[in-house]
């Protein structure tokens, strides 16, 4: 009888030891398997970037560079903000700063428009307002 407990036990202790050892492959493969698919979700994302930057980055348009008086447009709301809090900055030159920076697209924008208006003027072809889908009425 001592040796079916001692048996009983012994088996007890190697399926204790296959069950402990079978989840720790499992957690080792379940990470891999985590890893795998973070590379692959990478590599898919970047090979997206490149095709489309293939068809975008001829038709870009680039936003004008910050002059220097417009350098402060550069930090971030949070540290502008404890900038004002701190009387580092005046909330009227960031003010003005943004409003400077929006009248130099402004303009470009108003240029823009009229240009678009003096084609509808004109008249458009059916061909013209499905490359511009925003012409259409509705």
């Amino acid at each position: 009888m001592s040796k079916k407990l001692e048996n009983n036990s012994n088996s007890n202790t190697v399926e204790g030891c296959n069950n402990k050892s079978s989840k720790i492959i499992k957690g080792i493969l379940m990470n891999l398997l985590k890893q795998f698919f973070f590379y692959l979700r990478m590599l898919f994302d970047m090979t997206v970037d490149f095709v489309y930057g293939l068809y975008w980055d001829g038709r870009r348009k680039t936003i004008p560079p910050l002059e220097k008086k417009h350098a402060i447009l550069k930090e971030s709301a949070v540290r502008l903000a404890s900038m004002i809090r701190n009387k580092e900055l005046k909330s009227e030159d960031l003010v003005c700063a943004c409003i400077e920076r929006i009248k130099l697209r402004y303009e470009d924008a108003i240029k823009d428009a009229r240009a678009v208006d003096k084609m509808i003027e004109n008249g458009l072809t059916e061909e013209e307002f499905t490359k511009k889908p925003f012409l259409v009425m509705q």
